[in-house]
């Protein structure tokens, strides 16, 4: 804020993964003036505007679980873009600088060196980050992503490690067995049946109306990370490293044959409870935010639909409802790291290509230890393919048993017993 000029400026970050929005009331700028926040449930209470719902708004969230960028579920209100300086001066004229965009460009980097860079980023993140910290907070999931993360933290930090599981099943036991070879310490966090229910109010303050609050993982579960300690996560590394949004053809997991044009009428999987397409404003909307994303990356517009600005997609919602909890950090959403994603090839990403030549040296000493979906980590495709196939032969397996009564409760069955069979003791 500069008092002599009377102006105000705001700098989004790279992909808005902290948020900031404007309310406008009526035509006249000049009269009515403004407001920005970074939380809009909270700008429209403070500006009057929480009974001007935007029906559109709540059409288009509920199709897709997601609202368009730029609105929000408030008519006035409005996302700030991304990477931009957003300048209002004294007369309520605004403008916007852009200071990156995520353009398309041919790719001239090296796929090794650009592997070893994503690590040597990573690393370099997480010692930042770990600077002068006796004790640290880990989100170790039984995926490979935040094993990641944890395997880059530098000794002798202390690491308590908190894993949120339904109970003390096979995931909750690979978390534990991590844990023991990297010398952390350990907590479940168990979810109650009806967790995301009975905490779903403050879940939605959360994550703001417009997310998806089913992605509150840690509400509730903060007291059980160290107090004033700051939290690292592996969010981030499918959106932005493994294609997780790239359009194609899936089997097992394995991506066979990739589409990264196909919109399917328009990008986001749509909620099973629409029986057919939109039309309308909800309609044009989309479509107009599907031609802006094209203009800048005309072969992967459908991927980058879904991840700028990164409340696109929904599986992010976590970061921003973490953020809020405790002091969490997401290596993976390092703006170097989101620039490098924009710069490689789709097909780098595919199949974990790119993702398992960064992180192989660091999955080193927990070479033995089994994803939660089955696969090895420190493996490439060779190796886990077979694997993903036969779990993938094992669900329907135990999908038809359920379906002719022989299994009577799939969701509470012991998975160390009926799921993978082949991890290494």
């Amino acid at each position: 804020m500069d008092k002599r000029d009377s102006s105000i400026d705001v700098v989004t970050d790279i992909n808005s993964f902290v948020p900031v929005y404007e309310y406008r009331s009526g035509s006249n700028e000049k009269e009515n003036g403004f407001a920005i926040g970074s939380h809009p449930d909270a700008l429209a209470l403070a500006t009057g505007q929480d009974h001007l719902i935007d029906e559109v708004s709540i059409a288009n969230f509920l199709t897709y679980k997601t609202v368009t960028f730029p609105y929000t579920m408030y008519r006035n209100i409005r996302q700030l873009p991304p990477a931009s300086s957003v300048r209002y001066d004294q007369a309520g004229n605004t403008s916007v600088d852009s200071y990156w965009v995520p353009a398309e460009k041919p790719c001239s980097m090296n796929f090794k060196k650009t592997a070893e860079k994503l690590r040597e980023i990573l690393q370099t993140n997480v010692k930042r980050i770990s600077d002068r910290q006796k004790t640290l907070g880990m989100m170790l999931s039984v995926g490979e992503d935040s094993r990641a993360i944890a395997t880059m933290i530098p000794q002798p930090v202390n690491v308590e490690t908190v894993t949120f599981v339904d109970s003390l099943n096979r995931e909750a036991r690979i978390a534990e067995q991590a844990c023991k070879i990297l010398g952390f310490s350990w907590k479940p966090a168990i979810r109650s049946p009806t967790h995301y229910l009975d905490h779903a109010a403050s879940s939605i303050r959360l994550s703001e109306s417009h997310n998806f609050f089913f992605h509150a993982h840690a509400n509730s579960f903060e007291t059980l990370f160290p107090k004033r300690a700051r939290i690292l996560g592996g969010l981030g590394a499918d959106a932005f490293f493994k294609g997780a949004r790239i359009q194609g053809y899936r089997k097992a997991g394995i991506m066979l044959k990739k589409d990264p044009r196909k919109w399917q009428y328009m990008p986001g999987k749509r909620s099973e409870y629409v029986s057919s397409e939109p039309s309308g404003e909800v309609h044009e909307r989309r479509i107009k935010r599907n031609s802006e994303i094209s203009t800048l990356r005309p072969q992967t517009c459908a991927e980058w639909h879904c991840l700028h600005p990164v409340h696109m997609n929904t599986n992010l919602t976590s970061e921003m409802i973490n953020r809020r909890l405790f002091p969490s950090y997401e290596p993976f959403c390092d703006a170097h790291v989101v620039k490098l994603s924009s710069a490689i090839p789709q097909h780098w990403q595919t199949n974990r290509r790119l993702y398992h030549a960064a992180m192989k040296p660091v999955f080193k000493n927990t070479w033995s230890i089994t994803h939660g979906k089955g696969f090895y980590p420190y493996y490439g495709l060779m190796v886990n393919a077979p694997l993903l196939v036969i779990r993938a032969v094992q669900a329907r397996l135990r999908k038809y048993l359920k379906k002719v009564g022989i299994i009577r409760n799939l969701k509470t069955m012991d998975h160390g017993r009926y799921g993978m069979m082949w991890s290494l003791p």
